[in-house]
């Protein structure tokens, strides 16, 4: 379990799937914003969660079996198993959740529109000018829209009117 990232919160940690490296990753270190990240599925004591990729559709069946804990989750580049996985548990989930897809990436915005429609707490944002790995080239942007995203949760809006997080 890694837990090095801005541990000194009393804000509940981020729990982390799908990223090689949590502690190393710039988004990571921008959207913590004080809370611990942590990786693995072994803690359940969290409010949030940030998976990306093919981790996204673990982070969804996580966020059911702890339905009463898990308050908010970002999905960064789902794929179709994630978008899959939210229609099985539809409103076991009831957690808020918000799904990023770059703008140069059709296939997760595909499994992002998908995820939207199955779960009816979810926020689809469009990051401009990237692929799945916008947390590597847009890490500031994508921190933005997170860090507002765990702020606000159910009260979340995008200012641009088209859902698009733009340079």
């Amino acid at each position: 379990m890694n837990t090095t990232v801005n541990a000194t919160s009393s804000a509940a940690p981020l729990l982390c799937f799908g990223f090689a490296d949590a502690a190393a990753s710039p988004a990571l270190k921008q959207i913590a914003a004080g809370r611990a990240v942590i990786s693995g599925a072994d803690q359940a004591a969290t409010s949030a969660i940030i998976a990306k990729g093919a981790a996204c559709g673990e982070a969804l069946s996580f966020a059911a079996q702890y339905a009463g804990i898990v308050e908010s989750i970002i999905l960064i580049s789902p794929d179709e198993a994630a978008a899959k996985r939210a229609g099985e548990i539809g409103a076991e989930c009831q957690a808020q959740v918000l799904a990023l897809a770059g703008t140069l990436d059709a296939e997760s915005g595909a499994a992002a529109t998908a995820i939207k429609q199955a779960l009816p707490s979810c926020h689809l944002v469009y990051v401009f000018d990237t692929s799945k790995d916008m947390d590597i080239e847009r890490p500031e942007a994508l921190a933005k829209v997170a860090r507002d995203f765990l702020a606000r949760r159910d009260k979340f809006l995008v200012s641009n009117a088209d859902g698009r997080i733009t340079p």
